[in-house]
């Protein structure tokens, strides 16, 4: 049996299309779009015109790929951008009145659990309390985990078209507002440094997004890009990731879309990733810094088998 997973996040919507074996799953074809969803509009809860169209033209694309893959499921997720915006359900009808796909709103603690299946499935823990971290376009999803199982999850509503919207007001960024990008992040992360601090946190596994794309930088300036493209997970050293932070906060746009494994469209929010991922890093002095592959849409699909 083959299914389609779409995942649509606030700037990216995402595509499986995966076979069902047992309780596991054999990848066919990935892809992504850049939406932008929440363009123009996420701190005012609507989803602006242009968006809105680019949304609905990318699930008919992504309709008639599920077609050419004979999938019998089409299971999509939709998470911050929708769930949060005034215009959010009528999207979900014109998508429906078009494709004919269901889109299922999940709130942060789903999201959460959903990555945390995929994470775990892509990065082999270690007998230690971890971090998994996902960073999107409308919220960042945490999850302290280990071996045993998921201890403390919560979603919070600071992703990186957020931060990006409300502060980065120059270029380069300065330093007023990578100052205030930190106080920010003190303020609605004060819950989870607590978390992280409790369950002596020195693992942060990234979960996908923006965190393949730290890692195809620190992997291409070492002419090492193959590495990313074999496995599913990826071990950075804290060098190479400061290095890369540094370079990013003191680029302009001009510069960072010259960067070798910065994909254009993630080269305006870069900034703002790291900024938070660097955050993270320096307030729970972790030590253990890795990248899983597999994120929301996996976890879906590894739910998806289990059930069947």
């Amino acid at each position: 049996m083959n299914i389609a997973v779409i995942d649509l996040g606030t700037n990216t919507f995402n595509l499986l299309i995966a076979e069902i074996i047992d309780s596991s799953f054999k990848t066919l074809h990935i892809t992504k779009e850049f939406v932008k969803l929440g363009e123009g509009g996420i701190n005012e809860k609507k989803i602006q015109k242009m968006p809105f169209k680019r949304g609905v033209d990318t699930l008919m694309d992504y309709k008639l790929i599920a077609q050419q893959y004979n999938c019998q499921h089409i299971i999509a997720i939709a998470t911050s951008a929708i769930r949060n915006a005034h215009n959010g359900n009528e999207f979900i009808q014109t998508v429906k009145n078009l494709t004919q796909i269901d889109i299922t709103v999940i709130d942060g603690n789903q999201e959460a659990e959903y990555i945390y299946k995929g994470a775990i499935a892509a990065v082999e823990l270690a007998n230690e309390n971890a971090l998994i971290m996902d960073v999107g376009g409308g919220s960042t999803e945490f999850i302290i985990c280990n071996p045993s199982g998921l201890l403390w999850k919560k979603s919070v509503e600071v992703g990186v078209t957020r931060l990006f919207e409300k502060f980065h007001h120059e270029d380069p960024i300065s330093l007023d507002n990578i100052l205030a990008i930190q106080e920010h992040l003190h303020l609605l992360l004060k819950e989870v440094i607590e978390a992280g601090e409790k369950y002596n946190v020195r693992t942060l596994i990234g979960s996908s997004g923006a965190f393949t794309s730290l890692a195809a930088m620190i992997l291409c300036k070492k002419n090492k890009i193959e590495l990313l493209q074999k496995q599913k997970q990826y071990q950075f050293e804290m060098a190479d990731y400061f290095s890369i932070h540094q370079i990013l906060i003191q680029s302009t746009l001009n510069l960072r879309l010259k960067i070798d494994g910065l994909i254009q469209e993630r080269a305006p929010m870069i900034v703002v990733g790291s900024i938070l991922v660097n955050f993270v890093l320096n307030q729970l002095k972790i030590s253990n810094f890795k990248l899983s592959r597999y994120s929301l849409k996996e976890g879906v699909a590894y739910t998806f088998a289990e059930k069947k």
